[in-house]
């Protein structure tokens, strides 16, 4: 930046511009401005979209966010972080957006299902509370971390974290546990130590978040109240059940959907598995496992076979309706992984089903889960179904 010299004894509406340009330099080098009236327009388009956030889709309680051309060097100019923005924190801030807006879905899943709208609330809670931010920042440089073989130092992700943990405690004792955002930190912080592999850690937390929902009327009415916050909640419920073998401290009866399922049987009809129908193994099976393999097959048609655009499903209804509550809930309310099997059929059937819908379960990181009690067990009938073909033979 150059430096100049004024006459001060004179000084006329050019000189006034002359030092403003100047002093602005300073901060302002290099960046782009919209002009007034372009900056109107987003003014515009922010309000446009704060009005359609307020009315929710009656149906899959989407919200709506704003569509914004990215006008300076980032997509996070033009809105206002919870926290002051430094030139050193420009660049994880942005990739932890980019990290944030990332849908985990399996691949291939775009003929049948829309992520367009997915996460919209936990992307508004990025951005108005400062418990989440930070948390989220620390779990976006403990995912780059774990995803490489040259992790970078990890103390400003600790730092993050330890940020987030204090402001959630200050919410505790000031009595603000039941608020929407703080739920939404403890969940964000379930997300953190499960991913990092700390389901223990995360389990304490967890039982803490359960009391919250009790408090609040119960998972049933946190569904109507903020479904995508509830489903998060029942999220994590299902991966510790699965992950130790227990059941889910949330009943699936306390959970809506069961109409979204009801189109999927419609759809899937008794000509695509009449054969099932009528197979020897499935007649042997108690009527709970046979509706639920019933459904599974229904989705797993549809998400094979549909190719219509029109009739996409949406990505709230896949992930946390079907995936997450109607059936898998329903799978490990039949039979925790820790119990004893009623019988060898069942518990292969069992274990084979709760395989493949935990293959739809992805991590933050677009990863499986690590879940060893079902490794194990598919292991353990891997291993039986080779032991009876070699004495078979």
């Amino acid at each position: 930046m150059t430096f100049g010299f004024v006459e001060n004894t004179i000084i006329d509406r050019n000189t006034i511009k002359l030092i403003r340009s100047q002093a602005a330099k300073g901060r302002n080098v290099g960046k782009k401005h919209p002009s007034r009236g372009r900056r109107a327009t987003i003014k515009a388009d922010i309000a446009k979209s704060d009005y359609k956030t307020e009315h929710l889709d009656s149906r899959n309680h989407h919200m709506v966010l704003p569509t914004i051309e990215l006008q300076f060097e980032d997509s996070l100019s033009v809105f206002p972080l919870p926290v002051e923005s430094t030139p050193e924190s420009r660049t994880p801030v942005q990739k932890a957006f980019e990290f944030l807006i990332s849908v985990p879905h399996k691949p291939g899943l775009g003929n049948a299902i829309d992520f367009s709208v997915a996460g919209s609330i936990w992307i508004q809670f990025w951005f108005v509370d400062e418990a989440y931010f930070h948390c989220f920042i620390a779990t976006s440089i403990a995912a780059k971390n774990l995803s490489t073989t040259n992790p970078e130092d990890s103390t400003e992700g600790l730092s993050h974290l330890s940020d987030s943990l204090r402001l959630v405690n200050q919410r505790l004792s000031e009595g603000e546990a039941l608020s929407d955002m703080t739920l939404a930190s403890v969940v964000s912080m379930l997300q953190y130590e499960r991913m990092c592999g700390q389901y223990y850690q995360a389990l304490i937390h967890f039982r803490g978040l359960q009391q919250m929902v009790e408090l609040r009327g119960g998972i049933s009415q946190l569904m109507k109240e903020k479904p995508e916050l509830a489903q998060k909640i029942s999220r994590a419920d299902l991966e510790f059940a699965i992950y130790l073998g227990s059941s889910t401290r949330f009943s699936v009866d306390d959970v809506p959907g069961v109409a979204t399922l009801n189109w999927l049987r419609e759809r899937l009809g008794t000509s695509q598995i009449s054969s099932l129908l009528t197979s020897q193994s499935f007649v042997q099976l108690n009527p709970r496992m046979k509706e639920v393999w019933t459904d599974i097959m229904s989705l797993t048609w549809f998400l094979n076979e549909n190719v219509d655009d029109s009739i996409k499903m949406d990505g709230y209804t896949y992930h946390d309706t079907l995936i997450l509550i109607l059936i898998s809930y329903r799978l490990v309310d039949i039979r925790p992984l820790n119990a004893d099997p009623a019988n060898s059929l069942e518990n292969i059937i069992h274990v084979r089903l709760l395989m493949i819908m935990a293959n739809f379960l992805l991590s933050l990181m677009h990863r499986l889960p690590d879940l060893p009690l079902l490794r194990q067990q598919i292991g353990a009938l891997v291993q039986e179904e080779f032991t009876d073909d070699a004495e078979n033979k």
